[in-house]
């Protein structure tokens, strides 16, 4: 009897998830790797609100505890993508769920579309206010970024590589960081990811239920887990 169950949420699994297409997500709430950006952008019109769970050993050092951070993102044109996001910076002493959070913008804008020889290429900020202003700057940073895709046999193949500007104060993205996704013609809706974000390794895969709900998970440093969820969506669909 349990085979037979077994064997019926396989096939409900399955047809839920059949021929959706998965697109990255990273803890930062951008189209990305892991801990990472890429050059890659989310359809035009999308819109996604998400919240993920980032252990101490991710976070900048102001945040002393296991925290979460939530946001929306939206891609309104095709070359640009913008986030807010939401960080607790204290969350065992936030006796409100708004008080002691960090409130940042971040975008992302689209350089060169990827062509059949030449990469997508994409400058963005996890925080445009502080990087060129004042503020805490726990997530201040700028980036340039080139990502290429491939086919090889049966399978899809993503590299990024990119560069982080004013490291003074940003926890990562300082200087070289990169990475690849790696997903199967036939599943597509799953995608298992490595990435170098300047200062540490990170592996972990991502994952499409139905057609809105992103799921993701990693080991950053290879050993502390966090993940996140997200429901994406396009305008007019």
């Amino acid at each position: 009897m349990k085979a037979i169950y077994c064997k019926y949420a396989l096939i409900l699994l399955a047809s839920l998830i059949q021929g959706v297409n998965l697109q990255a997500q990273q803890v930062m709430g951008s189209h990305g790797l892991l801990n990472t950006p890429d050059a890659q952008f989310h359809a035009d019109g999308s819109m996604a609100f998400g919240i993920n769970y980032i252990p101490s050993e991710i976070s900048p050092a102001a945040i002393k505890e296991n925290s979460m951070n939530y946001y929306a993102s939206i891609s309104f044109l095709p070359f640009l993508e913008l986030t807010y996001r939401c960080t607790i910076l204290d969350p065992v002493k936030t006796n409100h769920f708004f008080e002691h959070q960090d409130r940042s913008i971040g975008g992302k804008l689209k350089i060169l579309n990827e062509k059949q020889y030449l990469p997508a290429i994409a400058l963005g900020s996890d925080d445009f206010y502080t990087t060129v202003g004042k503020g805490n700057k726990h997530f201040s940073n700028a980036y340039i970024v080139v990502t290429k895709s491939n086919c090889i046999g049966n399978y899809n193949v993503e590299l990024s590589l990119g560069y982080g500007f004013f490291p003074k104060e940003s926890y990562k993205l300082k200087g070289l960081f990169g990475g690849m996704a790696l997903s199967h013609k036939k599943l597509k809706h799953l995608s298992i990811m490595i990435d170098y974000d300047s200062k540490n390794l990170n592996s972990g895969m991502g994952f499409r239920l139905l057609k809105h709900i992103n799921l993701y998970g990693f080991f950053y440093q290879m050993k502390y887990l966090t993940g996140g969820i997200e429901l994406r969506f396009t305008l007019g669909e």
